[in-house]
Protein backbone atom coordinates (compact mmCIF):
# COMPACT_ATOMS: atom_id res chain seq x y z
CA UNK A 1 0.00 0.00 0.00
CA UNK A 2 1.18 3.71 -0.86
CA UNK A 3 0.40 6.06 2.03
CA UNK A 4 -0.14 9.87 1.96
CA UNK A 5 -0.38 12.57 4.12
CA UNK A 6 -2.45 16.02 3.85
CA UNK A 7 -3.89 18.81 5.65
CA UNK A 8 -7.25 18.41 4.21
CA UNK A 9 -9.24 15.47 2.40
CA UNK A 10 -12.09 16.02 0.46
CA UNK A 11 -14.41 13.30 -0.72
CA UNK A 12 -16.53 14.06 -3.72
CA UNK A 13 -15.51 15.87 -6.86
CA UNK A 14 -19.25 17.97 -7.12
CA UNK A 15 -19.61 20.96 -6.87
CA UNK A 16 -19.75 21.35 -2.78
CA UNK A 17 -16.95 19.16 -2.65
CA UNK A 18 -14.75 21.15 -5.05
CA UNK A 19 -16.17 24.51 -3.78
CA UNK A 20 -14.72 23.37 -0.23
CA UNK A 21 -11.21 22.70 -1.38
CA UNK A 22 -11.83 26.25 -3.28
CA UNK A 23 -12.38 27.72 -0.32
CA UNK A 24 -9.73 26.33 1.89
CA UNK A 25 -7.02 26.86 -0.33
CA UNK A 26 -8.16 30.48 -0.93
CA UNK A 27 -8.23 30.80 3.34
CA UNK A 28 -5.59 28.74 3.61
CA UNK A 29 -2.82 28.97 0.81
CA UNK A 30 -0.50 26.80 3.15
CA UNK A 31 -2.78 24.04 3.28
CA UNK A 32 -1.78 20.70 1.59
CA UNK A 33 -5.74 19.22 -0.04
CA UNK A 34 -6.46 16.17 -1.81
CA UNK A 35 -9.97 15.74 -3.47
CA UNK A 36 -11.03 12.04 -3.69
CA UNK A 37 -13.58 10.93 -7.01
CA UNK A 38 -14.60 7.54 -7.39
CA UNK A 39 -15.84 8.72 -10.87
CA UNK A 40 -13.36 9.39 -13.35
CA UNK A 41 -14.29 13.14 -13.80
CA UNK A 42 -16.36 15.73 -11.87
CA UNK A 43 -19.54 16.44 -11.64
CA UNK A 44 -20.73 13.32 -12.80
CA UNK A 45 -23.76 12.96 -10.84
CA UNK A 46 -26.34 15.61 -8.85
CA UNK A 47 -23.95 18.50 -9.78
CA UNK A 48 -24.00 17.58 -13.97
CA UNK A 49 -27.96 16.42 -13.92
CA UNK A 50 -30.21 18.80 -12.54
CA UNK A 51 -32.04 21.97 -14.00
CA UNK A 52 -29.22 24.89 -13.89
CA UNK A 53 -30.74 26.83 -12.41
CA UNK A 54 -29.33 30.00 -10.17
CA UNK A 55 -31.91 29.83 -7.61
CA UNK A 56 -32.52 33.23 -5.24
CA UNK A 57 -33.23 31.58 -1.80
CA UNK A 58 -37.07 32.79 -1.74
CA UNK A 59 -38.48 29.18 -0.88
CA UNK A 60 -36.64 28.48 2.31
CA UNK A 61 -37.65 28.61 5.62
CA UNK A 62 -36.34 31.97 6.92
CA UNK A 63 -33.11 31.18 9.33
CA UNK A 64 -32.82 28.14 7.96
CA UNK A 65 -29.02 27.63 6.30
CA UNK A 66 -30.70 26.63 2.92
CA UNK A 67 -32.25 29.95 3.11
CA UNK A 68 -29.04 31.85 4.39
CA UNK A 69 -26.25 30.07 2.53
CA UNK A 70 -28.35 30.60 -0.48
CA UNK A 71 -29.00 34.37 -0.86
CA UNK A 72 -25.39 34.85 0.42
CA UNK A 73 -24.08 32.24 -2.53
CA UNK A 74 -26.19 33.08 -5.12
CA UNK A 75 -24.33 36.71 -5.60
CA UNK A 76 -20.81 34.74 -5.16
CA UNK A 77 -21.65 32.59 -7.58
CA UNK A 78 -22.42 35.15 -9.89
CA UNK A 79 -18.95 37.15 -8.85
CA UNK A 80 -17.21 34.00 -9.26
CA UNK A 81 -18.90 33.00 -12.92
CA UNK A 82 -17.91 36.86 -13.75
CA UNK A 83 -14.38 36.98 -12.49
CA UNK A 84 -13.72 33.19 -14.24
CA UNK A 85 -15.27 33.49 -17.79
CA UNK A 86 -17.92 30.92 -16.78
CA UNK A 87 -20.96 31.14 -19.10
CA UNK A 88 -24.12 32.22 -17.43
CA UNK A 89 -27.21 33.97 -17.68
CA UNK A 90 -29.09 36.42 -15.32
CA UNK A 91 -32.11 35.75 -17.01
CA UNK A 92 -34.97 35.76 -14.19
CA UNK A 93 -38.22 33.67 -13.57
CA UNK A 94 -41.87 33.77 -12.83
CA UNK A 95 -43.26 31.83 -10.26
CA UNK A 96 -46.88 31.53 -11.40
CA UNK A 97 -50.18 31.15 -9.97
CA UNK A 98 -52.94 29.65 -11.60
CA UNK A 99 -56.27 29.80 -9.56
CA UNK A 100 -57.05 31.69 -6.02
CA UNK A 101 -56.17 28.92 -4.15
CA UNK A 102 -52.56 29.59 -5.93
CA UNK A 103 -52.56 32.86 -5.19
CA UNK A 104 -52.80 32.67 -1.26
CA UNK A 105 -50.22 30.27 -1.48
CA UNK A 106 -48.14 32.57 -3.56
CA UNK A 107 -48.73 35.37 -1.22
CA UNK A 108 -47.14 33.95 1.77
CA UNK A 109 -44.09 32.56 -0.60
CA UNK A 110 -43.89 36.07 -1.43
CA UNK A 111 -43.57 37.47 2.09
CA UNK A 112 -41.19 34.71 2.70
CA UNK A 113 -38.89 35.88 0.08
CA UNK A 114 -38.92 39.43 1.51
CA UNK A 115 -37.90 38.01 4.76
CA UNK A 116 -35.26 36.33 3.58
CA UNK A 117 -33.63 39.43 1.85
CA UNK A 118 -34.22 38.20 -2.00
CA UNK A 119 -33.43 40.92 -4.19
CA UNK A 120 -35.72 42.68 -6.40
CA UNK A 121 -39.03 40.24 -6.09
CA UNK A 122 -41.99 41.55 -7.03
CA UNK A 123 -45.49 40.50 -7.47
CA UNK A 124 -46.86 40.87 -10.74
CA UNK A 125 -50.56 41.17 -12.40
CA UNK A 126 -51.40 39.01 -15.61
CA UNK A 127 -50.65 41.84 -18.16
CA UNK A 128 -47.35 42.28 -16.60
CA UNK A 129 -46.57 38.55 -16.50
CA UNK A 130 -47.28 38.33 -19.92
CA UNK A 131 -45.12 40.71 -21.40
CA UNK A 132 -42.73 38.98 -20.06
CA UNK A 133 -43.47 35.39 -21.15
CA UNK A 134 -46.16 35.96 -23.31
CA UNK A 135 -47.51 32.48 -23.69
CA UNK A 136 -48.08 31.44 -20.10
CA UNK A 137 -51.06 30.68 -18.23
CA UNK A 138 -51.47 32.52 -14.87
CA UNK A 139 -53.54 34.43 -13.06
CA UNK A 140 -50.78 36.21 -11.45
CA UNK A 141 -47.40 35.77 -10.43
CA UNK A 142 -43.77 36.54 -8.52
CA UNK A 143 -41.05 38.03 -10.72
CA UNK A 144 -37.63 36.94 -9.48
CA UNK A 145 -35.07 38.75 -11.61
CA UNK A 146 -31.70 37.53 -10.13
CA UNK A 147 -32.57 33.67 -10.93
CA UNK A 148 -30.37 32.50 -13.40
CA UNK A 149 -28.64 29.88 -15.40
CA UNK A 150 -25.80 28.23 -15.85
CA UNK A 151 -23.94 25.21 -16.51
CA UNK A 152 -22.60 23.69 -13.37
CA UNK A 153 -20.73 21.13 -14.67
CA UNK A 154 -18.33 23.86 -15.97
CA UNK A 155 -18.22 25.64 -12.77
CA UNK A 156 -16.95 22.37 -11.52
CA UNK A 157 -14.59 22.28 -14.36
CA UNK A 158 -13.15 25.71 -13.39
CA UNK A 159 -12.95 25.50 -9.55
CA UNK A 160 -10.71 22.17 -10.23
CA UNK A 161 -8.53 24.06 -12.35
CA UNK A 162 -8.13 26.58 -10.07
CA UNK A 163 -7.67 24.56 -6.82
CA UNK A 164 -4.82 22.03 -8.86
CA UNK A 165 -2.84 24.62 -10.57
CA UNK A 166 -2.79 26.14 -6.54
CA UNK A 167 -1.26 22.93 -5.71
CA UNK A 168 -4.66 20.65 -4.57
CA UNK A 169 -4.54 17.20 -5.67
CA UNK A 170 -7.48 15.61 -7.39
CA UNK A 171 -7.41 11.54 -7.40
CA UNK A 172 -10.45 10.06 -9.53
CA UNK A 173 -11.60 6.54 -9.58
CA UNK A 174 -10.63 6.77 -5.92
CA UNK A 175 -13.67 4.81 -3.80
CA UNK A 176 -13.07 4.50 0.08
CA UNK A 177 -13.58 1.40 1.41
CA UNK A 178 -12.49 1.79 5.23
CA UNK A 179 -11.96 5.30 7.47
CA UNK A 180 -10.23 5.28 10.57
CA UNK A 181 -10.65 8.47 13.13
CA UNK A 182 -7.77 8.68 15.16
CA UNK A 183 -7.71 12.11 18.00
CA UNK A 184 -5.81 14.25 15.83
CA UNK A 185 -6.08 12.47 12.06
CA UNK A 186 -8.53 10.33 9.59
CA UNK A 187 -6.98 7.53 7.54
CA UNK A 188 -8.78 6.88 4.53
CA UNK A 189 -8.42 3.58 2.88
CA UNK A 190 -9.28 3.01 -0.95
CA UNK A 191 -9.95 0.12 -3.17
CA UNK A 192 -7.25 0.74 -5.03
CA UNK A 193 -4.88 0.18 -2.63
CA UNK A 194 -4.18 4.10 -0.93
CA UNK A 195 -3.63 4.63 2.15
CA UNK A 196 -4.58 8.24 3.18
CA UNK A 197 -4.33 10.45 6.24
CA UNK A 198 -5.58 13.63 6.43
CA UNK A 199 -5.79 15.84 9.19
CA UNK A 200 -9.06 17.30 8.91
CA UNK A 201 -11.89 15.54 6.41
CA UNK A 202 -14.91 16.68 4.75
CA UNK A 203 -17.62 14.44 3.53
CA UNK A 204 -19.19 15.81 0.38
CA UNK A 205 -20.10 12.55 -1.16
CA UNK A 206 -23.73 13.51 -2.29
CA UNK A 207 -26.16 10.71 -2.92
CA UNK A 208 -23.07 8.38 -1.06
CA UNK A 209 -22.49 10.90 1.98
CA UNK A 210 -24.29 8.44 4.38
CA UNK A 211 -22.66 5.44 3.28
CA UNK A 212 -19.08 7.89 3.99
CA UNK A 213 -20.81 8.39 7.51
CA UNK A 214 -21.13 5.26 8.41
CA UNK A 215 -17.64 4.16 7.19
CA UNK A 216 -16.41 6.83 9.39
CA UNK A 217 -18.65 5.32 12.91
CA UNK A 218 -21.21 7.95 12.40
CA UNK A 219 -25.07 6.82 12.92
CA UNK A 220 -26.75 9.28 10.61
CA UNK A 221 -30.19 10.40 11.97
CA UNK A 222 -31.23 10.36 8.74
CA UNK A 223 -31.23 8.03 5.72
CA UNK A 224 -30.49 9.35 1.70
CA UNK A 225 -33.43 8.17 -0.12
CA UNK A 226 -32.58 8.64 -4.02
CA UNK A 227 -35.01 10.31 -6.23
CA UNK A 228 -35.22 10.23 -9.81
CA UNK A 229 -36.30 13.82 -11.98
CA UNK A 230 -36.73 13.19 -15.73
CA UNK A 231 -36.52 16.11 -17.68
CA UNK A 232 -38.17 16.58 -21.37
CA UNK A 233 -36.45 19.26 -24.13
CA UNK A 234 -39.10 21.66 -26.41
CA UNK A 235 -37.64 20.50 -30.37
CA UNK A 236 -35.40 23.32 -31.38
CA UNK A 237 -38.25 25.10 -33.87
CA UNK A 238 -40.44 26.10 -31.04
CA UNK A 239 -37.81 27.53 -27.90
CA UNK A 240 -39.05 30.72 -28.64
CA UNK A 241 -42.07 30.34 -26.83
CA UNK A 242 -40.19 30.28 -23.85
CA UNK A 243 -38.58 33.57 -22.84
CA UNK A 244 -36.83 32.87 -18.84
CA UNK A 245 -38.02 30.28 -16.27
CA UNK A 246 -41.20 29.33 -15.60
CA UNK A 247 -42.07 27.71 -12.10
CA UNK A 248 -45.51 26.50 -10.57
CA UNK A 249 -46.23 27.79 -7.11
CA UNK A 250 -44.49 24.75 -5.23
CA UNK A 251 -46.47 22.39 -2.91
CA UNK A 252 -45.80 23.37 0.53
CA UNK A 253 -45.82 19.67 2.03
CA UNK A 254 -42.49 18.87 -0.62
CA UNK A 255 -39.29 20.23 -1.50
CA UNK A 256 -39.43 19.51 -4.64
CA UNK A 257 -40.71 22.52 -6.99
CA UNK A 258 -42.92 20.68 -9.44
CA UNK A 259 -42.25 20.58 -13.47
CA UNK A 260 -41.25 23.69 -14.48
CA UNK A 261 -39.57 25.18 -18.14
CA UNK A 262 -36.02 26.47 -18.56
CA UNK A 263 -34.19 28.62 -20.82
CA UNK A 264 -30.91 27.15 -20.95
CA UNK A 265 -27.32 29.01 -21.89
CA UNK A 266 -27.57 27.64 -25.17
CA UNK A 267 -31.17 28.94 -26.12
CA UNK A 268 -32.12 25.37 -25.60
CA UNK A 269 -35.86 24.91 -23.39
CA UNK A 270 -35.42 22.30 -20.55
CA UNK A 271 -39.08 20.97 -19.15
CA UNK A 272 -39.31 18.93 -15.73
CA UNK A 273 -38.54 17.50 -13.46
CA UNK A 274 -40.70 14.88 -11.87
CA UNK A 275 -39.62 13.42 -8.91
CA UNK A 276 -40.01 9.37 -8.60
CA UNK A 277 -38.47 6.85 -6.25
CA UNK A 278 -35.05 5.60 -7.90
CA UNK A 279 -34.41 1.96 -6.46
CA UNK A 280 -30.79 3.10 -7.46
CA UNK A 281 -28.57 5.90 -6.21
CA UNK A 282 -26.85 6.85 -9.52
CA UNK A 283 -30.02 5.02 -11.23
CA UNK A 284 -30.70 7.02 -14.73
CA UNK A 285 -33.45 4.98 -16.35
CA UNK A 286 -36.75 3.98 -15.31
CA UNK A 287 -35.14 0.15 -15.16
CA UNK A 288 -32.19 1.14 -13.07
CA UNK A 289 -31.93 -1.16 -10.08
CA UNK A 290 -29.42 -1.85 -6.86
CA UNK A 291 -30.05 -4.40 -4.47
CA UNK A 292 -27.61 -2.75 -2.28
CA UNK A 293 -29.32 0.58 -2.36
CA UNK A 294 -33.01 -1.09 -2.67
CA UNK A 295 -32.85 -2.80 0.44
CA UNK A 296 -30.81 0.19 1.71
CA UNK A 297 -34.36 2.31 1.20
CA UNK A 298 -36.83 -0.47 2.01
CA UNK A 299 -35.10 -1.18 5.92
CA UNK A 300 -35.69 2.35 6.81
CA UNK A 301 -39.01 2.22 8.74
CA UNK A 302 -38.67 6.49 7.96
CA UNK A 303 -39.28 5.22 4.60
CA UNK A 304 -42.27 3.66 5.05
CA UNK A 305 -43.93 6.10 7.62
CA UNK A 306 -43.10 8.65 4.56
CA UNK A 307 -44.57 6.27 1.67
CA UNK A 308 -47.77 5.36 4.29
CA UNK A 309 -48.38 9.55 4.09
CA UNK A 310 -47.51 10.64 0.32
CA UNK A 311 -48.43 7.28 -1.88
CA UNK A 312 -50.96 9.28 -3.87
CA UNK A 313 -48.43 12.10 -4.88
CA UNK A 314 -46.07 8.53 -5.40
CA UNK A 315 -48.30 7.54 -7.51
CA UNK A 316 -49.00 10.63 -10.11
CA UNK A 317 -45.21 11.33 -10.19
CA UNK A 318 -44.75 7.94 -11.78
CA UNK A 319 -47.59 8.96 -14.16
CA UNK A 320 -45.49 11.54 -14.89
CA UNK A 321 -42.55 8.85 -15.82
CA UNK A 322 -44.18 6.21 -17.55
CA UNK A 323 -46.63 7.94 -19.57
CA UNK A 324 -46.03 11.02 -21.12
CA UNK A 325 -49.28 12.20 -21.94
CA UNK A 326 -49.00 12.72 -17.88
CA UNK A 327 -46.13 14.78 -18.13
CA UNK A 328 -47.27 16.87 -20.87
CA UNK A 329 -50.41 17.86 -19.08
CA UNK A 330 -48.36 18.99 -16.05
CA UNK A 331 -46.06 21.33 -18.63
CA UNK A 332 -49.39 22.54 -20.49
CA UNK A 333 -51.09 23.54 -16.91
CA UNK A 334 -48.14 26.18 -16.90
CA UNK A 335 -47.91 26.70 -21.08
CA UNK A 336 -51.15 25.25 -22.84
CA UNK A 337 -49.70 26.30 -26.55
CA UNK A 338 -47.44 23.41 -25.99
CA UNK A 339 -47.71 20.01 -27.28
CA UNK A 340 -47.27 16.67 -26.94
CA UNK A 341 -45.13 16.65 -30.36
CA UNK A 342 -43.26 19.74 -29.02
CA UNK A 343 -41.37 17.96 -26.26
CA UNK A 344 -38.80 15.06 -26.57
CA UNK A 345 -37.01 13.20 -23.81
CA UNK A 346 -33.72 14.72 -22.62
CA UNK A 347 -32.04 13.07 -19.88
CA UNK A 348 -32.62 12.35 -15.93
CA UNK A 349 -30.83 12.77 -12.73
CA UNK A 350 -30.92 11.24 -8.99
CA UNK A 351 -31.60 13.61 -6.25
CA UNK A 352 -30.64 12.91 -2.79
CA UNK A 353 -33.46 13.61 -0.35
CA UNK A 354 -33.02 13.07 3.25
CA UNK A 355 -35.56 11.56 5.39
CA UNK A 356 -35.56 11.59 9.12
CA UNK A 357 -36.93 8.57 11.33
CA UNK A 358 -40.60 9.79 11.31
CA UNK A 359 -40.86 9.67 7.68
CA UNK A 360 -40.35 13.49 7.18
CA UNK A 361 -38.28 15.07 3.97
CA UNK A 362 -35.67 17.17 5.64
CA UNK A 363 -36.40 20.42 4.73
CA UNK A 364 -32.69 21.86 5.35
CA UNK A 365 -29.05 21.03 4.62
CA UNK A 366 -27.45 18.82 7.66
CA UNK A 367 -23.87 18.82 8.05
CA UNK A 368 -22.23 17.07 11.17
CA UNK A 369 -18.69 17.02 13.20
CA UNK A 370 -17.15 13.47 14.19
CA UNK A 371 -13.58 14.13 15.75
CA UNK A 372 -12.10 16.41 12.56
CA UNK A 373 -14.15 14.75 9.59
CA UNK A 374 -17.13 17.27 8.14
CA UNK A 375 -20.39 15.67 7.35
CA UNK A 376 -22.62 17.04 4.20
CA UNK A 377 -25.51 14.89 4.59
CA UNK A 378 -28.09 16.43 3.22
CA UNK A 379 -27.41 19.17 0.29
CA UNK A 380 -30.53 18.94 -2.18
CA UNK A 381 -31.49 21.99 -4.41
CA UNK A 382 -30.16 24.87 -3.78
CA UNK A 383 -27.24 23.27 -2.61
CA UNK A 384 -25.14 24.17 -6.34
CA UNK A 385 -26.21 27.75 -6.18
CA UNK A 386 -24.99 28.15 -1.93
CA UNK A 387 -22.13 25.91 -2.89
CA UNK A 388 -19.63 28.57 -2.14
CA UNK A 389 -21.84 29.80 0.73
CA UNK A 390 -21.69 26.51 2.30
CA UNK A 391 -18.49 25.76 1.83
CA UNK A 392 -17.30 29.29 3.61
CA UNK A 393 -19.69 28.32 6.39
CA UNK A 394 -18.29 24.17 6.99
CA UNK A 395 -14.77 25.91 6.68
CA UNK A 396 -15.23 28.51 9.46
CA UNK A 397 -17.17 25.49 11.41
CA UNK A 398 -14.13 23.40 10.79
CA UNK A 399 -11.72 26.16 12.77
CA UNK A 400 -8.99 24.85 10.05
CA UNK A 401 -6.65 27.69 11.65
Amino acid sequence: MTKNTYDVAVIGAGIVGLATAYTINQRFPQKKIVILEKEHAPSLHQTGRNSGVIHSGIYYRPGSLKARTCVLGVQKLYDFCKTHGVAHNRIGKVIVASDKEEEIYLQRLYERGIENNVSGIEIIDKPKLLEIEKNVNATKGIWVPITGIVDYASVCAKLAEIVKARGAKIVFKCNIKEIHTEENACILKTTQGKVIKSRYTFNCAGLNADYIAKLSGVTPQIRLIPFRGEYYKLIPQQNDLVRGLIYPVPNPQFPFLGVHLTKMIDGSVEMGPNAVLSFKKEGYRKTSFSTKDFLNIISYKGFWKFTSRHWRTGIAEYQRSFFKSAFVKSVRRLMPIITARDMVYYKAGVRAQALDHNGNLVDDFCVEKSHNVFHVLNAPSPAATASLAIAESIVTMSDLS
